[in-house]
């Protein structure tokens, strides 16, 4: 099952759906608020359970069909699964009353589109491209920010004092 086409095609399918109900989903809603909650969040929430059962379900599949960890080309060893992994499980303790309402592991979901990245090989090929070039883009806005913060004091150097009571005509406001 784990080789089978369809079932990736249908993994495939489920996570672009999921990604869906997440573009959806309606953020403007604070629980504590005393207004409904929109049928929207009610249908993602519920919908929530039900993709994280599905990619459990994958998980164990592969689990079985790979191993855990033994072996050469095992489920954990693999970067791709790694995330699969910490997605399934940040989902299951989402679920749990002591984190339900936890916003930085609500956030973690985001990630399930990522594994799109994963069913096709071109995407593969980006991915550590794209990372790579934010490596060097850290080190462009750095230098930036040392520009701006050079001028920033130079600016405060020159003009020191000088637009001391300038922006109005009076000492006091009218």
């Amino acid at each position: 099952m784990n080789e089978w086409i369809w079932f990736e095609r249908i993994i495939l399918g489920v996570i672009v759906i999921n990604s869906i109900l997440l573009g959806i989903f309606d953020y403007t809603y604070y629980p504590a608020s005393n207004s409904n909650k929109p049928i929207v969040n009610t249908i993602v929430e519920y919908a929530e359970i039900v993709f994280t059962l599905i990619y459990c379900f994958e998980m164990a599949v592969k689990l079985v069909a790979l191993g855990i960890i033994e072996g050469k080309g095992c489920y954990l060893r693999l970067g791709w699964n790694v995330i699969d992994f910490s997605v399934v499980v940040v989902g299951f303790i989402n679920f749990t009353p002591q984190f339900s309402n936890l916003q930085p592991l609500r956030a973690f979901r985001m990630l399930r589109p990522l594994r799109i990245a994963k069913k096709m090989p071109s995407m593969q090929v980006l991915v550590p491209t794209i990372t790579g070039c934010l490596k060097q883009l850290g080190v462009f806005w750095l230098f930036l920010t040392m520009y701006l913060f050079i001028f920033a004091v130079f600016g405060i150097q020159l003009f020191s004092g000088i637009t001391h009571n300038r922006c109005r005509l009076t000492p006091k406001p009218v």
